[in-house]
């Protein structure tokens, strides 16, 4: 009987569309390593704004350029009273290069080490998740937080069902509609949960394997 309820339960549709989405991250954190002065971009769409600005605009994109290492250490400079000239300048610019080399390693050392300690503390948060190509999954409606007119608070917060497409790697997915359209954008498995049919459906699933597309 205790199991009954349980499968009733989690095959309520009604409390899987409003159910809590996860915030923790699904998948280990995958750290980039820059090690060298204007390296990569980092790029920041934060949500949208609440009221708009005047001129319309509701969204923000932040750029940065990485031009420093986290840990704070700079190329060395050699610095002269009086400006060095023939071979004394190019011994001079030979021995800042050797000394170059050195000073990027040892950064990149420390840079590494900076980043497997964030990685470790990121990834105690990791709650794993993860879809098999086929899978039926609900998906959390995007933006998250939006309210469908006439609903207000009680909007849903998952909508689908939809179905695993293609499996793209470091907790990526794509998915297909009941109607057979593949979805454009991948989306973040942590923004997916597993659909759990009816108990009904359950039973007649285990009779006959193949209905489960066809209760979508």
């Amino acid at each position: 009987m205790m199991k009954d309820c349980i499968d009733y339960s989690k095959g309520c549709e009604s409390c899987q569309r409003h159910g809590p989405i996860q915030q923790a991250p699904s998948v280990p954190m995958n750290p980039v390593v820059k090690p060298w002065p204007f390296g990569g971009w980092a790029m920041d769409l934060i949500g949208k704004i609440y009221p708009a600005k005047a001129t319309s605009k509701a969204f923000v994109l932040l750029l940065l350029l990485q031009t420093t290492s986290p840990n704070g250490c700079s190329v060395p400079r050699i610095a002269y009273q009086h400006d060095p000239v023939g071979e004394d300048y190019s011994q001079a610019m030979l021995l800042e290069l050797e000394g170059l080399d050195a000073s990027r390693i040892d950064t990149l050392n420390k840079l590494l080490a900076g980043k497997q300690a964030v990685s470790r503390a990121y990834n105690k948060r990791v709650k794993n998740k993860s879809f098999e190509e086929g899978e039926i999954v609900w998906k959390a409606v995007l933006p998250l937080g939006t309210h469908i007119a006439g609903y207000g608070k009680w909007s849903p917060t998952w909508e689908g069902p939809f179905i695993i497409n293609q499996i793209l790697g470091m907790g990526a997915y794509r998915l297909q509609d009941r109607d057979g359209e593949i979805q454009a954008a991948p989306i973040n498995g942590r923004l997916l949960k597993k659909f759990y049919p009816t108990m009904w459906d359950s039973q007649a699933i285990q009779t006959d394997p193949g209905i489960e597309m066809r209760l979508l």
